[in-house]
């Protein structure tokens, strides 16, 4: 590692600060024994002005450092704040202000990140390189109707600008589309959770023959496809109807049966649950006996019912919808939430995988300039391998 570990700094938002004490952990472990103790990080000191103006400062000086940022996009403690609005004694109309305006953190987590970013440029560092946990709007990538915006194009483009010339790299985990990466001329690294995913569902099954690999939708058909090819097992492709954003109706399904077998739906992203649940419904129909939904980012948001007239109706958890459905779930940590989340929700939810110890490996990588596809190819072979022993150290304690 040399003198490169001695200007290395890792850091994140406030959105972020459990992982990224999760990656100095992993990360020290790659290091040799004397250079551990040398190693050091601190938090950046954020704080959010009464009139919601965010503040950052960082923790030391950055003079000729290599930053390493984590940017988180979600708080762990915005369901609980969320659950307390929704069983108030507020009419609902002013529950529903609260929740849609006020209940969220993207778009100061966005800013908070940028001026992170800003001020390491300004205090001279030599080098920023950015880990997204999730891309924020990653599924708004394409003008698919008139007047919109390709959100996730614009947030690139500000990262970019508040980072710029000291900019290094970009890090994207299970980026909802690849082309994605094109909306940069910076290197992108892409990591994908699926290998330790599918070395958990390995652990829980044991004995893959009687499993068929779900597509939750058409767009999820080649990769589901491609997955199942490589473990030999069977896939079904799941038709789905959707009526609007974040709703989903009940479709058909394409390819190998599912009566009697044990059924693996794999996405990205669960938000409101719509498109799992709708996939779980049309296959507990036709015979599946016990179904996992595998994804990487489990956003779990609420959503607001309206009637005609647009007036609020009900409050939908996505958290209840799933606990209902009978699926049991494993997600990731991308997305941070507390031990008493978990506990709260162990049954439907099992306990999370941590993306940590691959993030710590992608930044050794850029510290020492080794190949990364090498590691992503050593994580599939487990993953293939069927290696469960290496899952151990991406089980999240909760």
């Amino acid at each position: 590692m040399g003198n490169r570990l001695s200007n290395l700094i890792i850091i994140s938002n406030r959105s972020a600060r459990s992982m990224r004490n999760g990656v100095v952990e992993a990360f020290r472990e790659k290091l040799e024994e004397d250079r551990k103790g040398k190693f050091k990080h601190e938090e950046v000191f954020a704080k959010t002005f009464p009139s919601g103006e965010v503040y950052v400062q960082l923790p030391e000086n950055v003079r000729r450092k290599h930053i390493h940022l984590i940017a988180g996009f979600y708080r762990e403690d915005l369901y609980f704040l969320r659950r307390q609005v929704a069983n108030s004694n507020m009419p609902i109309g002013e529950k529903a202000k609260i929740l849609e305006q006020y209940m969220h953190s993207v778009e100061s987590d966005i800013r908070e990140c940028e001026k992170i970013c800003d001020a390491a440029r300004r205090s001279g560092c030599e080098e920023i390189n950015i880990y997204f946990l999730s891309m924020p709007d990653s599924r708004q990538d394409k003008k698919d109707e008139s007047r919109v915006s390709i959100s996730v194009k614009l947030n690139i483009d500000d990262f970019v600008h508040s980072a710029e010339p000291e900019l290094a790299r970009m890090g994207l985990i299970d980026i909802h589309s690849m082309q994605t990466q094109g909306h940069t001329n910076y290197p992108v690294d892409h990591i994908t959770a699926k290998p330790i995913l599918l070395m958990y569902i390995r652990k829980e099954l044991r004995d893959l023959k009687n499993v068929n690999l779900i597509a939750p939708d058409e767009g999820a058909a080649k990769r589901t496809k491609k997955t199942a090819q490589e473990l030999g097992i069977q896939y079904t492709i799941h038709n789905k109807i959707r009526s609007g954003h974040s709703i989903s109706q009940k479709g058909e399904l394409i390819g190998d049966d599912v009566k009697g077998r044990n059924c693996v739906i794999i996405d990205d992203i669960i938000d409101g649950g719509g498109t799992v649940i709708s996939a779980a419904d049309t296959l507990k129909e036709s015979g599946a006996v016990n179904i996992y939904a595998l994804c990487t980012h489990g956003i779990f948001s609420t959503r607001i019912i309206r009637d005609k007239e647009q007036n609020p109706t009900d409050i939908i958890f996505a958290e209840d919808l799933l606990r209902k459905s009978g699926i049991m779930v494993i997600t990731t940590d991308t997305v941070q939430r507390s031990k008493e989340y978990y506990q709260e929700h162990s049954d439907w939810l099992l306990p999370p995988l941590t993306v940590a110890p691959m993030i710590a490996d992608l930044i050794y990588c850029n510290e020492k300039g080794k190949s990364h596809g090498d590691l992503i190819r050593k994580y599939m072979r487990s993953a293939l391998d069927g290696n469960v022993t290496e899952l151990n150290k991406y089980l999240l304690r909760v």
